[in-house]
């Protein structure tokens, strides 16, 4: 039988206890990071005053979102399977894992009064320091000045028109975010995506007896040909 190379999921070590490790120091989780670091407790912390105490840091959950919304990752439910299995997630987060609801909470609730304006500073930028291109961000295909020297230009010569132009955009953005959410509540009331399995519980027999039922008809498939040929 042919060789391979070894194989073992369960070989952890290989794995590094510093997630941060398999992150590039300029990504964009990073520079979202530092930059939700920098702002004020004071802004992030007022929805709060009145509510109690979140089971969740503000500052972890705007950064989550943040970063969620500059990928073009929309969906809450999304966001949520994010949280458990990619690492810049994991490395963002502390490897914390809210659910869609908690994520809409803060989406829609606690952020409401700040999330378009701190959305609008962060995209630009994110597109000054080349992170992302508005022509290809914005679903329409709407250009909003993405060539450099262009950009410049505008920016020098007209800022509160540019910002203007960036900030109708991001409502759209924003508008987007909220039907895609809702829909989302619709299909699936409290669930979550079914890929993660929350709402089953498939046992492993039931798992072997359909990769064995599928091992046998490839089986007799192949046999078939042989006597073709």
């Amino acid at each position: 039988m042919k060789q391979f190379k070894h194989y073992d999921k369960d070989q952890l070590p290989m794995f590094p206890l510093d997630i941060g490790e398999m992150i590039d120091e300029n990504h964009l989780v990073r520079v979202i990071n530092s930059f939700v670091d920098d702002l004020s407790m004071e802004l992030l912390g007022k929805p709060f005053e009145k509510v109690g105490k979140p089971a969740y840091h503000p500052r972890m959950m705007m950064k989550v979102i943040l970063y969620s919304y500059s990928t073009k990752l929309f969906s809450t439910r999304k966001m949520e399977k994010a949280l458990l299995q990619d690492i810049t997630y994991m490395w963002l987060t502390g490897r914390q894992t809210p659910d869609h609801n908690t994520i809409n909470r803060f989406r829609s609730f606690y952020f409401r009064d700040i999330l378009e304006e701190v959305f609008v500073e962060l995209l630009d930028f994110l597109h000054i320091n080349g992170y992302i291109k508005f022509d290809t961000y914005f679903v329409d295909g709407t250009k909003i000045e993405a060539d450099a020297r262009k950009y410049s230009y505008v920016w020098r010569k007209n800022t509160e028109r540019y910002k203007k132009q960036l900030g109708e955009k991001v409502k759209q953005v924003l508008k987007e975010i909220e039907e895609i959410n809702a829909e989302e509540d619709y299909l699936y009331g409290d669930k979550s995506l079914e890929e993660l399995g929350k709402d089953n519980n498939i046992s492993s027999e039931k798992i072997k007896q359909a990769a064995d039922t599928l091992n046998k008809k490839l089986k007799g498939k192949k046999k078939a040909r042989q006597k073709d040929h």
